[in-house]
């Protein structure tokens, strides 16, 4: 399957089976309602492919208001193409979405390896923080602050390095 990720804090995981197989000179099919409802003006900003059967993968979710947090990729439902998806934050929150992906647990598996969370906000910070210290919580959970930001900024890009350890 395949996760998108829109920035109005809208996710939605459809069944690579809903792709039909169309010419090279086609526009292609909706995936992602991003016209419509509380979407209406939206972006997709991410799109990560699931394991086939892989329920224990993680997915790594950070808002444009500092917070991040590990979900199982199962807190997601596959859904149809052409659906508004859900609010992987939950409404209360009212956060926007800056990253959102998947984890590669082949590379997780791997004892040597140690993954890190890089966050660049629109005031310049680059922070670096360690895997470790994000809480794995259920889909419309807030998350814990990974990065504390000054009045008016947002985080702006969110990349995950693995690094194998000395």
């Amino acid at each position: 399957s395949i996760l998108m990720a829109a920035d109005c804090a809208r996710v939605t995981r459809v069944p690579v089976t809903e792709f039909p197989l169309l010419g090279r000179a086609t526009m292609g099919n909706f995936v992602f309602n991003v016209r419509s409802g509380p979407n209406v003006n939206s972006n997709v900003i991410s799109a990560s492919f699931v394991l086939p059967d892989d329920d224990n993968q993680a997915v790594l979710t950070v808002s444009k208001q500092g917070y991040g947090k590990l979900t199982m990729v199962d807190q997601y439902i596959l859904a149809s193409r052409d659906t508004t998806g859900i609010d992987p934050f939950g409404r209360k929150f009212e956060m926007d979405i800056a990253a959102i992906e998947v984890l590669d647990n082949m590379k997780l598996a791997d004892e040597s390896v140690v993954a890190y969370i890089i966050i660049t906000t629109s005031g310049g910070k680059v922070i670096k923080m360690s895997m470790d210290d994000l809480p794995v919580v259920a889909r419309p959970a807030r998350g814990n602050i990974v990065v504390n930001l000054e009045n008016g900024e947002i985080v702006t890009a969110v990349t995950v390095s693995y690094e194998k350890s000395e």
